[in-house]
C-alpha cells in the first residue's frame, strides 16, 4: 500500500579534487533533512554541501539517474549536474543564515585588508565592489544564487543569466499555452485536440499541473512541483512547458519554411510555368517521404528485417521479398487459372 507521507528528497554534494558526487536521500521534514546532513557530514572526512531539497520520491530520482550511480545513494555528479542545478530546490533557512554569516565576515575582512592598499583608484574600486556585495547578500534570492554558485563552481552571473532566460521562456510558454497544446496534440494524435477528439474521457494530450512531486520530462528538462506541464496520455510524465515551447517554435519554423521561395536543388527540372505551389507541395511530400524511409530503414535494421547479404554485397529486405514472393505466387496462380480457362475454351471449340 502506498504511503501518504511526504518525502523530502535532498541532494548533498561531495567534492574530491576534480571529482564531484551527489548523494540523493530522503527524510519526512526539513528538520529531518538537516539532521541527516549533519550525520553524514560527521562521518565524512571531506567537506559536504547541502544543495537543497524538494518534495518528491527518492525512488523516482534514483531511477532517473540509475546510469550515473556509483554506490548506494551516491551518484556521479558531472553528467547530471545541469539537470539537478535547474531544479527548484529549497535551501533551509538555517543553512542560508550560516552562509550569510560566512560571506559577511569574508567581505568585512577583505574591506579591512584594503586599508593597506596604496593605489587610491584600486582601493576605491574594490571598496565599492565589497560594499555592494554586503548589500546584495541581504537579498535572500541573491544569497541563494551565491550559495549555489559556490557549490557548483559556476559564476554568479551565469546562474543569474540562466534563471532570467528560464523566466522569459516560461512566460512566453504561458502566453502560448493553448497553441502549444494544439501543436502537441497534432504531433501525437494528428488533430488539434479541440475540433476533433477521441470521444469519452480526458484528451490524450493535455496541460495539467504537477501536483505530486517534481520530476524530469522526456527531454530531461525539470518539471517542478506546482508547474503546469504537458501530460502525455496517463503516463504521469510528459513535457515541461519549456520543452513544449521549443517544439512549438520548431513547428512554426517548419510551417514558415513551406511559405518561402527556394531554389530547390533537384536533378530533374520542373516544366516551365509549373505553379510554385505545386513545386512546394512536391518537394515537401518527397522530403517527408525520404525522412520516413530513412527512419523506417533504421527500425528494420534494428529488428533484423533489413540485413546485409555479404554474398551479393547488398542490403536485403525480408519483408519486401516476402511480399513480392506472395504477389508473384498470386500472379502465377492467376496466369495458370487463365491458361486453364483458355485451354478449356479451346477444347470446347474442337
Amino acid at each position: 500500500m502506498k504511503s501518504d507521507k511526504k518525502e523530502y528528497v535532498y541532494f548533498i554534494i561531495l567534492n574530491i579534487e576534480k571529482y564531484q558526487y551527489v548523494k540523493i536521500g530522503k527524510s519526512n521534514c526539513e528538520k529531518g533533512v538537516l539532521s541527516r546532513f549533519s550525520g553524514i557530514q560527521t562521518g565524512s572526512p571531506f567537506d559536504l554541501k547541502l544543495l537543497g531539497y524538494l518534495e518528491g520520491s527518492e525512488q523516482q530520482w534514483h531511477s532517473l539517474f540509475e546510469k550515473n550511480k556509483t554506490r548506494g545513494e551516491w551518484f556521479y555528479f558531472k553528467n547530471i549536474k545541469y539537470l539537478i542545478s535547474n531544479l527548484n530546490l529549497i535551501v533551509p533557512k538555517s543553512i542560508l543564515s550560516n552562509f550569510y554569516g560566512k560571506m559577511y565576515y569574508k567581505y568585512k575582512m577583505e574591506l579591512n585588508e584594503l586599508k593597506n592598499e596604496i593605489h587610491k583608484g584600486t582601493r576605491e574600486y574594490k571598496e565599492n565592489q565589497l560594499n555592494e556585495n554586503l548589500i546584495n547578500i541581504k537579498n535572500e534570492k541573491y544569497l541563494s544564487i551565491l550559495y549555489r554558485s559556490e557549490i557548483l563552481n559556476e559564476p554568479v552571473w551565469k546562474l543569474q543569466s540562466e534563471e532570467e532566460e528560464y523566466k522569459k521562456e516560461f512566460e512566453e510558454a504561458l502566453k502560448n499555452i493553448k497553441h502549444i497544446e494544439r501543436v502537441m496534440n497534432f504531433i501525437y494524435n494528428g488533430h488539434d485536440g479541440e475540433t476533433w477528439s477521441h470521444g469519452v474521457g480526458n484528451p490524450l494530450i493535455r496541460i495539467t499541473e504537477k501536483t505530486h512531486s517534481g520530476t524530469l520530462d522526456f527531454w530531461d528538462n525539470p518539471i517542478n512541483l506546482g508547474d503546469p506541464y504537458i501530460m502525455i496520455r496517463d503516463y504521469g510524465r510528459g513535457f515541461s512547458l519549456i520543452s513544449g515551447l521549443r517544439i512549438y517554435r520548431l513547428f512554426l519554423r517548419f510551417m514558415e519554411a513551406r511559405k518561402f521561395s527556394k531554389k530547390w536543388n533537384k536533378k530533374e527540372k520542373f516544366p516551365h510555368g509549373t505553379p510554385y505551389e505545386n513545386i512546394t507541395m512536391q518537394v515537401n511530400t518527397e522530403s517527408l517521404y525520404n525522412i520516413s524511409e530513412k527512419i523506417l530503414d533504421d527500425i528494420k535494421k534494428e529488428i533484423g528485417i533489413l540485413y546485409f547479404d555479404k554474398e551479393i554485397n547488398e542490403w536485403r529486405d525480408k519483408e519486401l521479398e516476402e511480399k513480392y514472393k506472395t504477389i508473384k505466387n498470386k500472379i502465377d496462380c492467376r496466369t495458370k487459372k487463365k491458361q486453364s480457362i483458355e485451354e478449356y475454351g479451346k477444347s470446347l471449340l474442337q
